[in-house]
């Protein structure tokens, strides 16, 4: 009994381990109580809290607030030129704001201006404009320079389907396709594949049309195609995108009369949506933030009966479960939320304003909740294993990328240049916050080769005899393991691997100390004539070199027909254009013949250029060399031919010894 108390307490105290218990803190408190405002990192430390409306007075703001996470103090920023709610803001590659569009006033005022807030400046500026006013649309980026705007309601409150993509270096915008339908309140993101995906909006009114359909652009031809289906027609859906690229989409609105909301959580998988599980509280107006590679938290919003949802939920995208998490203090419908994660790896998740849906007043309260996460499968690679070579430096890196790294040797960077023995260690924090810790000892390298060939290859050449074109022949080395520890020999390397090979079935090939195996390889001729390859064996420091040499020679078949007639056959005589230097050439033109026969004066050089014209030149035949004997005499012919009178182009040059013909081209500069 004594057992099974103790398994169930080791069992408690390991579940709080993996899943700490969380907690909503309240931070503090805004100078204005804001609803559909945006917030972003502006430093380590702060954040920048932008535009929205005070749905009490039906103030819309121009205003921003910097919020200090260290101290708690919130002030004042710099004010944009345009108030703004229903806009849409994103932060760019070099991690300054740009904001797009929107409602400045409520009676049907909106702007196409966009403005962007430098970060070294703490200043906002003008740098363009839509084609024209719109709000409650989608955009994103498609790439660092250009955003892709979608649908949205015109000055009349009226769904449009206009799309355009602005350009944020040159401030221009340019109208693409029409999108399918007038979209509202809908979202489009860039999908892991890189597709352009459009999706959850309506028409317009209470009820109006929806659509379960998601739309790809299809950049090349510049209009919106069918992807895919979500699992039901729905607007105002509330997606992320996750830290390996993929989107998830949870909730979002059914029906405006009577009110209902979906539950339906889908994941990206493979390139479609694929519905994985059901939150527990179907809601609109939410917020999502990853917590680690598994976890998504779903933040307030309010459901089917009208009213705000203070219990947050988290979903696992690996077991695709959801379970209920720490309650909010207050109501956040139609909040921001963010993470702000410092190099030291804290995180810390922040819901800031919103509003009440029940009395449709805005609030000012942030909320803070403080997150720790691990990553457990950091690694360290390296480009040597673990060995350093006397006189070489190893280079280590981090497995993947991160968003803070910190050595043992103090680097900050990915990856650090070693040159001495030692453990090295590394933490990491990804742009989740989660931490990660990894270690790799490095060796010294003392020893002499591990292997070694000990046939007597001469001159470490292996020649392949004459191998008749295209038969295949084999041969083997012999390699030894000279440590008095088993070693694995995983590969063998060629640096043309193409009539060369080594059989990959060998592999692995597993030595005993001090054991000698037969390592096959094999010779398959592409071409009548001599070829060649070079075979290497990487030792851990060092490295062995075989240089590789075959010759194929003619075929022949001599037999008796089902007549009783002898047949005699033999493929064509070897006579090829070995090389040709240089290229391109000026006055004078090298050929290098091989060939079973001796070229002589006979032999017949014609030039002709691209439309077939011939050109006559001048050559002699400067050497006929016997180049190596096996079954059959070869020899290497160099002919050098008199181009001086030709004109810069292309041409091609026929040989014809004894009818035996064969053609190359060449350039002239």
């Amino acid at each position: 009994m004594k057992k099974y108390i103790l398994y169930i307490i080791l069992l408690f105290f390991t579940f709080k381990i993996l899943y700490p218990e969380l907690k909503w803190e309240v931070f503090g408190y805004l100078n204005q109580p804001r609803t559909w405002n945006h917030s972003f990192p502006i430093s380590d430390s702060t954040f920048l809290v932008i535009g929205g409306c005070n749905l009490g007075n039906s103030e819309i703001f121009s205003s921003t607030e910097i919020v200090n996470i260290k101290n708690g103090i919130i002030t004042n920023g710099p004010s944009m030129n345009n108030p703004r709610i229903w806009f849409n803001a994103h932060l760019t590659q070099d991690s300054n704001i740009i904001v797009i569009g929107g409602l400045t006033k409520f009676d049907h005022v909106m702007t196409k201006e966009i403005e962007l807030f430098d970060r070294t400046t703490m200043e906002w500026k003008v740098i363009g404009e839509m084609l024209f006013p719109r709000a409650q649309f989608a955009s994103t980026f498609i790439n660092p320079e250009e955003i892709i705007i979608v649908g949205g309601r015109d000055p009349s409150y009226a769904s449009i389907g206009d799309s355009e993509i602005f350009n944020i270096r040159s401030g221009k915008s340019r109208s693409i396709a029409q999108f399918p339908m007038t979209f509202a309140n809908g979202t489009v993101n860039v999908n892991s594949y890189g597709n352009i995906l459009a999706y959850g909006g309506r028409e317009g009114g209470t009820n109006g049309n929806r659509t379960n359909t998601v739309y790809r652009y299809d950049t090349l031809n510049n209009k919106w195609v069918i992807h895919d289906y979500l699992s039901q027609p729905i607007q105002n859906i509330t997606t992320l995108k996750l830290i390996d690229g993929r989107i998830i989409n949870v909730g979002g609105c059914l029906f405006e009369s009577p009110l209902q909301h979906s539950p339906v959580v889908e994941l990206e998988q493979e390139n479609f949506f694929r519905p994985i599980c059901n939150i527990n509280f179907q809601r609109q107006w939410h917020s999502l933030s990853q917590l680690n590679n598994d976890s998504i938290i779903v933040v307030g919003g309010y459901g089917d009966n009208g009213e705000s949802i203070l219990d947050c939920e988290i979903i696992n995208i690996r077991d695709n479960t959801v379970r209920i998490g720490p309650q909010l203090n207050f109501q956040h419908d139609a909040a921001d939320i963010l993470n702000m994660i410092n190099q030291k790896g804290e995180k810390k998740t922040f819901v800031i304003g919103g509003k009440n849906q029940l009395s449709s007043q805005s609030i000012g309260t942030i909320e803070v909740l403080e997150v720790q996460c691990y990553i457990n499968d950091v690694s360290i690679n390296s480009d040597n294993y673990d060995t350093l070579c006397i006189g070489y430096p190893i280079h280590l890196s981090a497995d993947r990328d991160y968003k803070y790294y910190k050595w043992s040797n103090g680097s900050n960077n990915k990856s650090i240049t070693i040159n001495e023995e030692g453990l090295f260690c590394l933490e990491v924090i990804d742009s989740l916050g989660c931490k990660g810790y990894a270690e790799k000892r490095i060796y010294t390298y003392t020893q002499n080769k591990i292997f070694d060939i000990i046939d007597s290859i001469k001159d470490n050449i292996l020649f392949f005899d004459s191998c008749h074109y295209p038969d295949l022949l084999f041969k083997t080395i012999k390699i030894k393991n000279k440590t008095d520890i088993v070693r694995i020999l995983n590969d063998i390397r060629l640096f043309h691997n193409i009539s060369f090979s080594i059989p990959q079935s060998q592999f692995p090939i597993i030595f005993q100390p001090y054991e000698t195996k037969d390592i096959l390889v094999s010779y398959s001729p592409k071409i009548i004539g001599k070829e060649y390859d070079t075979l290497l064996i990487i030792d851990t420091c060092t490295k062995i070199e075989i240089y590789l040499k075959g010759l194929s020679i003619n075929n022949f078949y001599l037999g008796n027909s089902r007549c009783n007639v002898q047949i005699d056959l033999t493929t064509i005589s070897l006579h090829m254009i070995y090389k040709v230097y240089p290229i391109p050439a000026e006055d004078y033109l090298y050929l290098y013949i091989l060939s079973n026969h001796q070229l002589t004066n006979n032999t017949i050089i014609s030039v002709y250029d691209i439309l077939g014209n011939q050109k006559y030149i001048d050559y002699t035949i400067e050497s006929n060399i016997l180049d190596f004997e096996i079954k059959e005499k070869l020899y290497l012919t160099k002919i050098k031919v008199n181009i001086q009178s030709l004109a810069n182009g292309t041409f091609f040059i026929l040989i014809n010894s004894n009818n035996y013909i064969t053609t190359s081209f060449f350039n002239k500069e």
